[in-house]
């Protein structure tokens, strides 16, 4: 795989670093054997990434937001409440994953490269933004913008 193949996009397209297709598809030993000029960018961005996770482990979710008990999704390994940032009173989403999940280190594993993904779009427009991601005894605690509505799935079948 190189560069110049048509399947990816241009990582100048992004002003912040890599696609989010290209970290999202990629696999550790897959970066390592991809030849391209980006790769050091998307390197930065896991490791940045990893460390985000391990100094979130000293800070409770708990202390910036304040849980309500609204839940607003549910998939296989998560579930998704609505909260409220203390500083200012906004409106967010925290997306748990509970430790009691069978896949759990699956899932610390693809966090990591998600988060690289949202750090590196951080302030594109069709982009939910991360606002920080916890560890703690319970699981991952992801906090994203809270965007009011139905779900995109919802909204898709209501519009056939």
């Amino acid at each position: 795989m190189g560069c110049g193949q048509s399947s990816l996009k241009s990582l100048d397209a992004n002003p912040n670093g890599a696609t989010a297709s290209m970290i999202a598809s990629m696999t550790k030993g897959e970066l390592d054997d991809y030849q391209c000029p980006h790769n050091a960018r998307i390197e930065a961005a896991l490791a940045a990434a990893k460390d985000e996770i391990e100094q979130s482990k000293a800070t409770s979710v708990w202390d910036e937001y304040e849980a309500d008990t609204e839940l607003i999704g549910r998939g296989a390994f998560a579930r998704v409440f609505k909260a409220i940032r203390r500083s200012d009173q906004q409106p967010v989403a925290i997306k748990v994953i509970g430790r009691d999940t069978k896949a759990f280190s699956q899932q610390r594993r693809a966090m990591v490269t998600k988060i690289a993904t949202m750090r590196t779009l951080q302030g594109h427009l069709n982009m939910l933004q991360l606002h920080g991601v916890f560890e703690d005894q319970e699981g991952f605690h992801v906090v994203v913008e809270y965007c009011k509505g139905a779900a995109l799935l919802e909204q898709i079948h209501k519009r056939g």
